[in-house]
C-alpha cells in the first residue's frame, strides 16, 4: 500500500485512520465487475504483500487477458460534527430521554484508490487510469451512540468533542457503519467510467473507437525455435540457426521487439528443447491462450529438406528438429504440412511465421541416393495453407541458397532482420518498423549482400504484408 494507516493522521483531532480490509472492497468491486458484463470472469490475484511482478505471474498463470491494479493510497474516518444539536443539547441537559438515542453525531469514511486497467502486456496504453476519491463529507452517514457502541461514554467532554471519547473499538464500530457506505461510492463510480468508457466502445462504438479498445487489449505471443544440433549426428543441422533464434528472442524481449517476458507470451525453444513434439505443443499451448484480437509470431530457425511426397511424385517441404532420425525422416521431420495444420488452430487476428530454412540444394535429403524433386513457391503455399491473417516469411527462394555470415556468427537473413527491427527499416521515420518496411528492408539488404559473396538469394513473402505486424507495438 505504500503507508502506514495508523500514521497516516497523526496529530489530527479529528481524523482516525484505521487498518483497512483491502478483501473487502476487493470483494465489493469484484461483484460489481461480475455484474457489468464487460468481463467472462472476474477473480481476485495476490495479496497486499505481493509485488506488481507477482501479481503479473499469477494473472498469467490464470489464463486472464486483462488486469485492473488497485492501489490504496489512503483511507480514514472522520468525526464531522454534531447533527440535530440543538435536540441532542436539550436530550443531553434535561435527562428528557437517555442522549445516546438521539441521531447526533455524524461520521464519514475517506478513500482515495488509483486504478489502472490494463492488458498484461505493459507496453500497451492503459484501457482505463485514474484516481477515485471519496471524502468523508460525501460518504457521511448519522449515526446515534448505540450503532457506534457507546454505551457508557456519555460525558461532559462528548458535548464538544465526542472523537476524544472513541478507543479503536469504537472506530472499528463505526467502521462497520461508514465503510461498506464510501466503498459503494467509490464503486459506482469506477464502474460507471468502465461502462462508458470501455464496454460501451466495444459494444457500440463507432470503428475507431472499437478498434482503439481492441488495441489495447491485444496480445502479442512468439514462439522461437533453433535448432544447430541434431541428436542423431549423420543428419546434419543448420549452422548459427540456435544464434539466430537466441538473438531474435533477445530482441524481442526488448523495447523495439515489444517488450515480452521469456515464459510467458515468449516461448524459446533451442537445440534439446526442440524436440518434434515440444513445438508441437508450444504451438497448441499458443493456440489455448490466443484470443481473436491477438497477434502471434513464430520464427523457425533450422535445416530444411526435401522429403519425397507420399504418392512419390514432388517433394514435401519439412523441418529438422533435434529428434529428427535419418531412417525415419517421415515420422521425425516437422513437414510444412504439419506446420501449417497447427497455425490454422491459432486463432488470432493477425500471424507471421518466419521459416529461416534453406529448401534449395542444401535442402535435399541426407541419403545420397535418393533423388528428390525441387520445390516450387506455389507448391509451398499448398503444403503450408496459412489461416486467413497469417503471412510466412523465407529468407530465399526455394531453389536458392541461404547464406550464413560465419564473421558475425549467424544467417544474412537473420542479421537483416535483427537490423530491421531496430530501427534501419523506419524508412518513414515514425518510430515504428511496419511489416512492408521490414520486409522491403530485409529483401534489400540480402540481396546486396548476397550479390558481394557471389550467389542470389532474393527473401519473399507469402500472405499480406500490408497492414500487418508494427515493431514495436
Amino acid at each position: 500500500m505504500g503507508f502506514d494507516p495508523l500514521q497516516l493522521h497523526a496529530g489530527s483531532e479529528l481524523l482516525h485512520a484505521h487498518v483497512p480490509d483491502l478483501s473487502v472492497l476487493r470483494d465489493d468491486l469484484r461483484q460489481g465487475l461480475r455484474s457489468l458484463g464487460l468481463f467472462a470472469r472476474v477473480e481476485a490475484r495476490g495479496t497486499q504483500e505481493d509485488t506488481p511482478g507477482r501479481v503479473r505471474d499469477l494473472a498469467w498463470d490464470g489464463q486472464d487477458d486483462l488486469l485492473l491494479e488497485l492501489e490504496l493510497r489512503d483511507y480514514h474516518h472522520a468525526y464531522l460534527g454534531h447533527a440535530n444539536y440543538p435536540l441532542w443539547f436539550v436530550a443531553y441537559t434535561s435527562l428528557v430521554w437517555p442522549a445516546f438515542f438521539v441521531e447526533v453525531d455524524r461520521y464519514g469514511a475517506g478513500l482515495e484508490l488509483q486504478v489502472r486497467l490494463r492488458s498484461l502486456q505493459e507496453r500497451l496504453p492503459p484501457l482505463l487510469e485514474a484516481t477515485y476519491v471519496v471524502r468523508p463529507e460525501a460518504a457521511a452517514l448519522d449515526l446515534t451512540p448505540l450503532e457506534r457502541d457507546l454505551v457508557g461514554f456519555v460525558d461532559v467532554l462528548a458535548l464538544w468533542s465526542v472523537e476524544s471519547s472513541l478507543d479503536e473499538a469504537n472506530w472499528a464500530e463505526i467502521e462497520y457503519y461508514v465503510g461498506p457506505h464510501a466503498r459503494r461510492l467509490l464503486g459506482t463510480q469506477l464502474l460507471h467510467d468502465l461502462e462508458g468508457g470501455v464496454a460501451r466502445r466495444l459494444r457500440g462504438g463507432s470503428p475507431e473507437e472499437r478498434e482503439a479498445v481492441l488495441r489495447s487489449l491485444r496480445k502479442r505471443l512468439a514462439l522461437v525455435v533453433g535448432v544447430s544440433e541434431v541428436a542423431d549426428p549423420t543428419v546434419g543441422s543448420a549452422a548459427f540457426a540456435r544464434d539466430d533464434a537466441q538473438a531474435l528472442s533477445a530482441a524481442l524481449q526488448g523495447p523495439a521487439g515489444g517488450s515480452l517476458v521469456a515464459g510467458q507470451d515468449l516461448i524459446e525453444l533451442v537445440d534439446e528443447q526442440a524436440t518434434k513434439p515440444a513445438v508441437l505443443a508450444a504451438l497448441r499451448g499458443i493456440a489455448g491462450r490466443v484470443t481473436e484480437t491477438d497477434e502471434v509470431v513464430v520464427y523457425l530457425a533450422a535445416r530444411g529438406v526435401r522429403l519425397p511426397a507420399d504418392d512419390d511424385e514432388g517433394a514435401r517441404a519439412a523441418l529438422v528438429l533435434h529428434d529428427t532420425e535419418a531412417a525415419r525422416p517421415q515420422e521425425t521431420t516437422l513437414a510444412f504440412a504439419e506446420l501449417g495444420a497447427a497455425l490454422g488452430q491459432i486463432r488470432a487476428a493477425k500471424g507471421v511465421v518466419i521459416l529461416d530454412a534453406g529448401l534449395g540444394a542444401e535442402g535435399r535429403t541426407w541419403r545420397p541416393d535418393a533423388e528428390v524433386a525441387p520445390l516450387t513457391s506455389a507448391a509451398l503455399a499448398q503444403q503450408l495453407a496459412l489461416p486467413p491473417g497469417w503471412t510466412a516469411l523465407f529468407p530465399a527462394g526455394p531453389d536458392q541458397r541461404v547464406g550464413i555470415l560465419p564473421q558475425a556468427r549467424g544467417g544474412l537473413y537473420a542479421q537483416a532482420l535483427l537490423e530491421g527491427l531496430s530501427g534501419a527499416a523506419d524508412v518513414d521515420e515514425d518510430g515504428r518498423v511496419s511489416s512492408s518496411e521490414l520486409q522491403d528492408h530485409v529483401t534489400l539488404r540480402v540481396r546486396e549482400r548476397a550479390g558481394l559473396e557471389g550467389f542470389e538469394q532474393v527473401p519473399w513473402a507469402l500472405g499480406p504484408t500490408e497492414g500487418g505486424f508494427g515493431w514495436p507495438r
